[in-house]
């Protein structure tokens, strides 16, 4: 579906919806409402995603695999000033961490090892614990500064990174004739929600809300 039949199908199920028929909104606060859904599902897709293959499917089409460093000379590995720290930039488009692996060079040879994302724990806590810092099986990973900190062991390199990530979705617009790039099989649930905000925001002022949609499917 495109933006224009977005925003058909959003006036149809507000209108079954507000049985008053008092709302009456601008494309662009449409449009407000359709982004903040489309966040809102992306959010919940990453939480849950591997509970189902369906939805892994859907989500196929915010994944990208990117290895660093690559032919855009934005993305780079560079020492960040601590010994075996290395930052690694993160692309524009960047939304969440899947999942990634870093190379590790001693001398002529490098290996893949895994990465292990560090959400709570301080960096200084990580490092102290044996059984938590970098070896040559896997490293830890910090998301800061607009970047991914990576840990070597002593004596190693970074020489490439592989990250698979979600990207950030497309920003729909009628104005400008922006359509999702979002799987069509969540376009249904978007626009589902996006009634929900407007009548949560618009409704009780309004018109009376007698119908709730409690679950989005």
């Amino acid at each position: 579906m495109n933006i224009k039949e977005w925003h058909q199908a959003f006036k149809v199920q507000l209108d079954t919806l507000d049985t008053q028929g008092a709302l009456r909104l601008q494309p662009e606060v449409v449009d407000v409402f359709f982004n903040k859904a489309i966040n809102k599902i992306m959010i919940d897709l990453y939480d849950s995603y591997e509970e189902s293959q369906e939805l892994s499917d859907a989500m196929s089409s915010q994944i990208v695999i990117q290895s660093i460093p690559s032919t855009n000379p934005v993305l780079t590995i560079t020492p960040a000033g601590l010994p075996n720290q290395w930052k690694v930039s993160i692309p524009s488009n960047y939304y969440h961490h899947l999942q990634s692996y870093a190379t590790l060079k001693v001398g002529n040879v490098t290996g893949i090892v895994r990465t292990v994302k560090q959400l709570l724990d301080t960096e200084n806590k990580v490092l102290s614990n044996p059984f938590e810092r970098a070896d040559d099986t896997e490293v830890p990973i910090f998301f800061k500064d607009g970047g991914i900190y990576v840990y070597t062991p002593d004596g190693y390199t970074l020489d490439s990174f592989n990250v698979t990530y979600l990207k950030n979705p497309i920003q729909v617009s009628y104005k400008q004739n922006i359509s999702s790039d979002i799987d069509e099989y969540l376009h249904e649930r978007i626009i589902n929600l996006a009634v929900i905000y407007a009548l949560e925001t618009y409704g009780s002022e309004r018109t009376p809300v007698k119908v709730q949609i409690k679950d989005v499917n």
